[in-house]
């Protein structure tokens, strides 16, 4: 696992448009709801600027509140010397990630968090939760299986309803999404 460490917010950001990312291979793989893979590889070329909308740019906010509310939720400790880095798959270095928290419990378990701000109703995480989370998780999750044990998704819905779900792993998934992210790096 090579970790990549920045200066600044602005490195960490520019830096992160070089490699195939955990918010990329949902878009690559055709289930995000808000790119095509071809305006992604337009962004990716320089060809045209990524935008933030303004649920995005509440969501970068509100990331710290949600993490601390599922740290304490779940008595866990952040391991904040993983924040703003990038972490390189072990093979294919153009496979990156940038967790949103690594986390550490009592008993030396190392977990993974993807935190969402969201609109969308989540009335049961077990049978609406998003493909595009999931695949995001999966995607750091297997660049990460050396070194975490967990890994979970957190939401926190118009800024009241808080949740979280366990997410395993899938070898397969990740998989495809390696053989995706490589042919989409290599066009």
């Amino acid at each position: 696992m090579n970790v990549l460490k920045f200066n600044s917010k602005e490195e960490w950001l520019y830096e992160r448009t070089k490699y195939i990312g955990s918010s990329d291979i949902p878009i690559i793989m055709g289930v995000s709801p808000y790119k095509t893979p071809y305006q992604l590889w337009l962004e990716k070329k320089g060809q045209i600027e990524g935008e933030q909308n303004k649920s995005m740019l509440a969501g970068i906010k509100l990331e710290k509140t949600i993490a601390e509310m599922f740290f304490e939720a779940e008595n866990v400790k952040e391991l904040s010397e993983y924040n703003n880095c990038i972490i390189q798959h072990d093979e294919h270095i153009i496979l990156a990630c940038s967790p949103d928290r690594i986390y550490q419990r009592e008993d030396g378990t190392i977990g993974l968090l993807e935190i969402k701000n969201t609109s969308t109703y989540i009335n049961n995480i077990n049978e609406n939760m998003p493909l595009y989370w999931l695949f995001q998780v999966i995607y750091q999750y297997g660049i990460l299986k050396n070194f975490i044990n967990e890994a979970y998704i957190c939401y926190l819905c118009n800024g009241v309803d808080f949740g979280y779900k366990k997410i395993e792993f899938n070898e397969h998934i990740f998989e495809d999404m390696v053989n995706y992210a490589i042919e989409f790096y290599t066009l």
